[in-house]
């Protein structure tokens, strides 16, 4: 499985994504507009991924097989809207 963020929003952003195992790496990768990236996770726990966007850090909740999409405006995994974990 693995978790695709896609950065549709007009500027850079960076996303790094926590981990329960050894797989995969947790350091701050940068997405740039019209790009994507993936990151292997193979666990049924929630993850965290945070989202610098805009200088402000945001933290939502996502899963091994989460497609998310960032736009200027908004963030939707699976077509569905996330709000940022508080």
């Amino acid at each position: 499985m693995g978790i695709k963020i896609t950065n549709s929003s007009d500027l850079a952003i960076q996303v790094c994504i926590n981990k329960w195992s050894n797989e995969g790496d947790t350091m701050w990768f940068i997405v740039r507009s019209g790009a994507s990236e993936s990151w292997i996770r193979d666990t049924d726990k929630p993850m965290i991924m945070l989202v610098e966007k805009d200088q402000q850090v945001l933290a939502y909740c996502v899963y091994s097989d989460s497609q998310v999409i960032i736009t200027n405006t908004k963030i939707t995994d699976r077509g569905l809207a996330e709000h940022p974990l508080s």
